[in-house]
């Protein structure tokens, strides 16, 4: 829900007169779960009927405001509430995946809030699984919501939560998956224009930075843990590593701490960590995930 507050000394508009600025700006009846407006006041509280159409108000707002004469000069937008914070699922289909490495790329889109946990099944038995909850981070009043499916080194990782949208992940649209999208994206550095053939730079699926690719990333787990052995008066202890946010220039969010230390529910294989994957010599280094296999580099 968004409050739209008219800030003038006139007459207040009515109620239908603000249904009709909202469909000139490209807003549909269908699109509006409610609109508010009690008698007299100067305050509209709309509320949509997806969070993906709340964020497209916020995304056009400024726009809309900043239009000479526009009939929204006056007024002011207040959030009243944001989907900012999800309950994610993460599930993986290699269980040696390490849990700092997800909470490595899952910072890149927002604060993780609270201690990562397995999902067991029925009898006790881990799934693969894990779930936490998020803090989406807010560009411009625009939750950057993360994508279905991504990868870790070669290993694909998918993710789930109410109101996440779906949408191709090499444009962004709403209005078609990759299969039927003409937009060329490269899958070494996840630039739009060209493809890997033409392409010389190589971006981390990890942290989402351009010049390595998973096995060298400073952030992955397993260059951590080799770290720690060799020089463990220089790391911070375990549990006490900077979780401070922080962003790559072009290439979306990336992290600026990392938690290293396994969050595994099962004390007998607290540490454990699977070492460097022979297969993770290939990488898909686009910050956008892909719904192919990577390819060998």
């Amino acid at each position: 829900m968004v409050r739209l507050v008219e800030g003038g000394e006139g007459p207040v508009p009515d109620r239908r007169a603000v249904v009709a600025w909202l469909k000139d700006t490209g807003f549909l009846p269908v699109d509006l779960y409610a609109l508010i407006h009690l008698g007299g006041a100067r305050e509209f509280d709309v509320s949509f009927l997806t969070p993906q159409l709340l964020d497209r108000f916020w995304a056009g707002w400024d726009a809309a405001r900043m239009v000479k004469d526009s009939v929204w000069e006056g007024f002011s937008a207040v959030p009243v509430s944001r989907q900012g914070v999800k309950r994610v699922t993460f599930l993986t289909g290699n269980e040696s995946n390490p849990i700092a490495d997800i909470l490595v790329w899952a910072r890149r889109y927002g604060e993780v809030k609270t201690t990562p946990q397995k999902i067991l099944d029925e009898d006790g038995i881990w799934t693969g699984g894990w779930t936490l909850t998020l803090q989406l981070r807010e560009i411009r009043g625009v939750a950057q919501h993360l994508p279905t499916s991504f990868f870790i080194g070669a290993d694909r990782v998918t993710c789930f939560y109410a109101g996440q949208p779906r949408v191709c992940f090499k444009c962004g649209s709403p209005r078609h998956f990759s299969n039927a999208c003409e937009v060329l994206r490269c899958t070494l550095c996840g630039a739009v224009g060209h493809l890997r053939d033409r392409c010389g730079h190589i971006r981390c699926n990890l942290c989402g930075e351009l010049g390595h690719a998973y096995r060298s990333c400073p952030y992955a787990a397993h260059n951590l843990e080799e770290l720690w052995r060799d020089e463990p008066r220089e790391m911070p202890p375990p549990g006490e590593c900077d979780a401070a946010g922080g962003g790559a220039a072009g290439a979306g969010p990336s992290p600026s701490g990392t938690t290293w230390v396994t969050m595994d529910a099962d004390p007998g294989r607290a540490g454990e960590r699977a070492a460097p994957r022979g297969s993770s010599t290939t990488d898909t280094p686009s910050p956008h995930p892909q719904t192919q296999a990577p390819a060998t580099r």
